[in-house]
């Protein structure tokens, strides 16, 4: 390598390392328990979006209550929590996802599988980003943020 080629390829590679860097906010995992007035939230969704604006990242909540978030941007996050797709879920086979679009909120991915659980009726105020109270700010790793609903 010649000395001018040398010249070249240090931006260059100066330029690689400090992309790699910013990759380094994320992933960030969160994982946590939905609960309303105490008891587990069977099924639905759980959604944090970022309050700067962004994608949406969503994740069904389990049996027990439980929700898992991988790969989440740094930041902070309103936090939504719907359960109206598993009440609609009895009624359609595609799980609710067309019905749950017209009753407000936020729509569900085609195919998306809103839990495995039953229907627990919760205040319609956690199922948009506008109106929700919750919110969290998302730091690099993994964290627990359980969510306790209440009217």
């Amino acid at each position: 390598m010649t000395k001018g080629q040398f010249f070249l390829a240090v931006p260059l590679i100066l330029v690689l390392a400090a992309g790699c860097g910013k990759s380094s906010n994320t992933p960030a995992k969160v994982t946590g328990k939905v609960t309303y007035k105490g008891a587990p939230v069977t099924a639905g969704t759980v959604a944090f979006q970022p309050k700067e604006g962004g994608a949406m990242h969503s994740a069904s909540i389990e049996k027990d209550g439980s929700y898992t978030l991988n790969e989440l941007p740094v930041g902070d996050m309103a936090v939504t929590v719907e359960t109206e797709s598993a009440h609609n879920n009895k009624d359609s086979t595609k799980g609710g996802n067309k019905q749950y679009s017209k009753g407000g909120g936020s729509p569900m991915p085609e195919g998306f599988t809103p839990g495995g659980g039953d229907y627990v009726k919760i205040p319609k105020k956690y199922s948009d980003p506008k109106t929700t109270p919750l919110t969290h700010s998302v730091v690099k790793g993994t964290q627990t943020f359980p969510i306790d609903l209440a009217d």
